[in-house]
């Protein structure tokens, strides 16, 4: 006689059970209501493969058999895992899979023969297996009811039916991992429980929305955030360095180069005959401050970003060919994410010190500079049913960028600098748990993050002299960025109020953007000057300016 688990009777709803007469123990169910959902199964090309699942968690440990042998579509495809199901990657934790196994059933016509598929394996006592039903080809839409059964010593806890209480088909790329996990863990013993629930209640519409607050941050807003950070310091550090290359009486106000220095500048001697002082060092100080902003893109919400700072630098003229110093910077980033995620942010704060120096060859010059940073992040995450998540972490950031330009004299006042280069930076996210919002607080683990891009640009600078021997220096730069190598931060992380890890992916953007910024300089003969720098960003989907203001002395 068959036997069915008394803790089988609050899933009698959606499932239909039939008695088998056999030695055996089966159990029988029937999926007549499951929400389908589409992704790319498992060694197959292409994400138009629909699919259904269901677990069990037998009893007993021992060998059984499972399998389909009533189907409403032709050709259905089983895969077989263990512990957990996720749509997003359907490669892990997959156990088995078969097609044509069940060659006495009479119910799944496959190319004619009447096969469904089906698996014997030794299975554990009390681990969740799950079964999803697929298709053979891509495309064919799956077609409901879908009968199951499980033959082995004793009969299985059938749960977590993918009926319309599934959350994984409301989810978007950002929250799959999540809604998956939440998932696996219905009808188990866990803190979140309540949480299902409460989700399972909700329209589609809301379920989707609360899901992607339950979600990990996974846009790329922190990423481009500490990039801007990174950028107004080498913007700092490569202003001062033109500077320092400034044509004609730009070279006596700045006092670093003498009338024996004419290699200093290219193609400026006159300037050089004209210097009458040479002073070693000079002392510089940078304010600068920015906005950046992206649009929801690619299922990921959008963000805007406030950043301040300031740079302190001191360098100096070691010979008529090399120029050294360090800086340090401070800067602080406002994060206010936007869309469904309207409400959540960060604020940020970076500390770097940044060693450059500038070597002169003559008819070109090569810049570089290398930068560490330390930045706290204090995060906050309206998780909607469980109050809002805070996290405290600390991230570290080490940065090069070397570039090369060819000063070409166009006139006795004008300069035009073909520019190249390289920029490299990792960024390590510790690992940390949130606090104040109970069992949906997440436990992430710590993150890498490399990139390597190359830069490709120009600049156009003028010199006019003013009364006084007052110098004016208007200047415009266009710079092309192309990632060459930019892994997105994928963020591993598990609710605190239990289950297995999971993956939410990282944002991937195109690799392209591109950098507009004028400056206007104002240079006086007693080595002091003042420089007003602005810059327009621009890339799919995102852009942003930024203002830069620099004062400096010499001693």
């Amino acid at each position: 006689m068959t036997r069915i688990s008394p803790r089988l009777l609050p899933f009698l709803l959606g499932f239909a059970f039939t008695p088998l007469a056999q030695a055996a123990v089966t159990t029988s169910f029937t999926l007549d209501n499951a929400t389908i959902g589409t992704y790319s199964r498992a060694g197959s090309s292409g994400s138009n493969f629909q699919y259904v699942y269901q677990y069990f968690t037998p009893s007993t440990t021992g060998s059984y058999t499972f399998g389909m042998d009533a189907s409403a579509f032709n050709d259905p495809y089983m895969y077989f895992y263990r512990g957990s199901f996720d749509p997003n990657d359907p490669a892990a934790n997959l156990i088995g899979q078969d097609d044509d196994g069940n060659r006495v059933s009479t119910a799944c016509n496959t190319s004619g023969a009447f096969h469904c598929p089906q698996l014997t394996m030794d299975l554990e006592a009390g681990v969740d297996y799950y079964l999803v039903i697929t298709t053979y080809n891509g495309g064919v839409p799956i077609v409901l009811p879908l009968s199951f059964f499980v033959t082995g010593d004793m009969a299985v806890d059938v749960g977590g039916e993918s009926s319309g209480t599934a959350l994984v088909p409301f989810s978007g790329t950002p929250s799959v991992g999540a809604a998956a996990q939440l998932d696996a863990l219905r009808g188990q013993a866990s803190a979140l429980q309540d949480t299902i629930r409460l989700l399972d209640a909700m329209t589609p519409e809301a379920k989707r929305a609360t899901l992607a607050r339950i979600a990990p941050q996974s846009n790329v807003a922190h990423e481009l955030a500490l990039q801007s950070v990174q950028h107004s310091v080498w913007n700092s550090l490569s202003g001062r360095l033109h500077g320092l290359r400034a044509q004609d009486d730009s070279a006596l106000a700045l006092g670093l180069v003498d009338s024996d220095a004419s290699q200093w500048l290219a193609s400026n001697a006159d300037a050089a005959g004209k210097a009458t002082r040479a002073p070693a060092q000079g002392f510089w100080i940078q304010a600068f401050g920015g906005r950046l902003d992206q649009r929801s893109h690619a299922g990921y919400s959008g963000y805007d970003s406030h950043t301040q700072g300031m740079t302190l630098g001191l360098d100096t003229r070691l010979n008529d060919a090399w120029v050294a110093g360090a800086a340090f910077s401070y800067g602080t980033v406002n994060l206010n994410q936007q869309g469904e995620r309207k409400g959540d942010g960060s604020d940020i704060d970076t500390y770097q010190l940044s060693a450059y120096a500038s070597r002169d060859f003559g008819a070109w010059y090569l810049d570089g500079m290398l930068g560490y940073a330390q930045q706290r992040f204090e995060t906050r995450r309206d998780t909607v049913l469980g109050g809002t998540a805070e996290g405290r972490f600390d991230g570290q950031q080490y940065s090069a960028l070397l570039e090369a330009g060819l000063p070409l004299r166009l006139t006795r006042q004008a300069t035009l600098t073909p520019l190249a280069g390289l920029e490299w930076s990792q960024l390590q996210l510790d690992s940390y748990k949130e606090r104040h919002a109970g069992a949906l607080g997440l436990d992430v683990d710590g993150e890498r993050q490399d990139r390597l891009a190359s830069r490709v640009g120009a600049r156009l600078g003028m010199d006019l002299p003013l009364s006084g021997g007052t110098h004016l220096q208007p200047a415009v730069q266009m710079t092309w960025r192309h990632e060459l190598i930019g892994n997105a931060l994928d963020t591993n992380a598990r609710f605190i109020g239990g289950g297995n890890a999971f993956s939410t992916p990282g944002q991937r953007l195109p690799r392209d953007s591109y950098q507009l910024d004028l400056s206007l300089a104002m240079l006086r003969t007693d080595g002091s000057s003042v420089s007003l720098s602005l810059g327009s960003y621009n890339a799919t989907a995102r852009n942003g300016f930024s203002g830069q203001v620099q004062a400096k002395w010499l001693f």
